[in-house]
């Protein structure tokens, strides 16, 4: 918890804008960068929007969608409140399956089924999956844009000059600023 105040303090200290992706793809802001959450852990809820709203800063939150309403996860209210408060609310997928280890039919019903409960719960069109375990992307390569989305958030490593696929830098509380 210490390290991630740290880390949004620098952020806002160094004028960057935490934003969503669809903002940072916009071009409309001069230092954005695109805070991402995967799972949908109810720490994410109860300690990072908290922290992020108090910094006027925004987030994706990529979720899990079997894990809504669960012990330990965030509830349909709290991913609506923090919809509503302009937090991106995304898909990680139905159960948390590596993309790369299903077949085809039980890809399609993992990608589809999980945005259909995202968009209910939103109202909005879900458009980036984020791959977990970074898994799957020549498996969902072929499959995104047919079944609505419009980015695939990937583990790999880097800053983002292109806007396919999405590339993250993971941060841990071990991360140094």
């Amino acid at each position: 918890r210490e390290s991630f105040v740290q880390q949004l303090d620098y952020l806002q200290t160094n004028n960057y804008q935490g934003v969503t992706l669809e903002q940072a793809l916009s071009g409309a802001y001069d230092k954005p960068v695109v805070i991402t959450f995967d799972d949908g852990d109810i720490s994410n809820y109860s300690f990072a929007f908290p922290e992020l709203k108090r910094r006027n800063m925004l987030a994706e939150f990529y979720i899990t969608s079997d894990w809504i309403d669960s012990q330990g996860y965030m509830s349909k209210e709290q991913l609506l409140e923090m919809h509503q408060a302009g937090m991106s609310i995304q898909t990680h997928g139905k159960t948390h399956a590596y993309m790369s280890d299903l077949p085809q039919a039980e890809l399609e019903q993992e990608l589809k089924i999980s945005k259909q409960k995202v968009e209910e719960i939103t109202k909005i069109q879900a458009h980036t999956v984020a791959l977990p375990g970074g898994r799957g992307l020549k498996q969902v390569l072929p499959l995104y844009k047919k079944l609505g989305y419009s980015y695939i958030a990937t583990s790999v490593l880097g800053h983002n000059k292109r806007k396919q696929p999405v590339c993250r830098i993971t941060m841990t509380s071990n991360t140094t600023l």
